[in-house]
Order: structure tokens, then sequence, then C-alpha cells
């Protein structure tokens, strides 16, 4: 009899350890976002003054964000507080007890994710090899962050990350990302 019932418990105990990653899954799809950002402009197109935009997108002030990761940045500090509030927005981190790895990440959004981290390394590849300029790559990172970081709490996204997802050139990829137009909030 007692057997019976530490067996039963060993399999209660794995049962549950293996639904926990499921569980963990469901539960990231019916959330709510952290901030109380909601409200955006909906992506449109746009043209003034001769340039044409594929996408518009409200930017909010980010100078009161409180970023989970403190990193430094290759580019500066303007880069650096973006970046850091790039990687807590995009990423989730989960702990897991049972299994190999003790922790499971999770990207928001995957396209637009792995898109800015491949022109990140582009760029700084490009100031090391002095075909940028520090200041001038600054400012172009700077803008691909605050347009991913618009791009997060945009809701329908699907048609914008397989565009993104599709551009397999690091130039294409900057050329759509300057094809963006943020509007200040």
């Amino acid at each position: 009899m007692a057997e019976k019932m530490m067996l039963r418990r060993i399999t209660f105990i794995v049962y549950v350890g293996l639904l926990s990653p499921v569980m963990l899954g469901a539960q990231t799809l019916d959330r709510e976002p952290e901030t109380e950002v909601t409200a955006t402009v909906p992506s449109s197109l746009m043209t003034t003054d001769d340039v044409s935009y594929y996408y518009v997108f409200t930017m909010y002030d980010d100078t009161s964000y409180k970023s989970v990761f403190k990193s430094h940045h290759y580019l500066g500090e303007p880069c650096a507080t973006k970046w850091n509030m790039f990687q807590s927005i995009y990423t989730r981190t989960y702990e897991q007890e049972v299994g190999l790895s003790n922790t499971i990440v999770e990207f928001e959004k995957p396209a637009i994710y792995h898109a800015v981290r491949r022109l990140n390394k582009y760029i700084i590849k490009s100031v090391k090899k002095k075909k940028l300029g520090k200041k001038e790559a600054s400012a172009l990172l700077c803008h691909v962050l605050d347009c991913a970081n618009a791009i997060y709490y945009e809701n329908d996204t699907a048609e914008l990350e397989r565009k993104v997802g599709s551009l397999k050139d690091n130039e294409a990829l900057l050329d759509f990302f300057e094809h963006i137009k943020l509007v200040k909030a």
C-alpha cells in the first residue's frame, strides 16, 4: 500500500514537471503589456517632405524607464539606455526546475528582435572598420532601437514581421527601418 502511494506521488510529480513548461507558455499568450502604454497610431503609408514612409508609429518618452538590464554599449550612453530597454521588453526568462536547462528564454516578435540584434552587430562592425563615424552610427542605431521599441506596442504586426524576416541583407534592413516614421506622443 505504501509503495502504491509512493508510486502515485512520483507519477504526479513527473506529470506536473512535464506540464510546467506548457503551462508557462500558456501564461505568456494572454498576458497584458507590463507598461501602461497601449495606444498607438495605426501603421499606414505616409509621404512627407519627399520621403516615403512605409509605417508610422508613436514613440513614447523613455527617460522615465527603469531597465532591468544594466549593460554598457559600444556606442555609448544614448544607445545603452535604448538597448537595455529593447532587451528587457523583447525577452522573457523563465526559471525551470525540471529538465536539462535551468532557464527558458522566450522572444517577443522574434523577427524584429533578431533583425535588430543583427543590425546592432553590423553597425558596431562598421564603426570598428571605420566605415561609419561613432556619432553617425549612434544616431542610426538609436533610430532602429526606437523603431523596435515602438513596434513592440503595436498590435497587428504580422505583415511587418514577415517583411523584416524576409530581408537577409543588412543594408536592406537599414533601409527598411529608415522608412519608418516615429511620431512623438
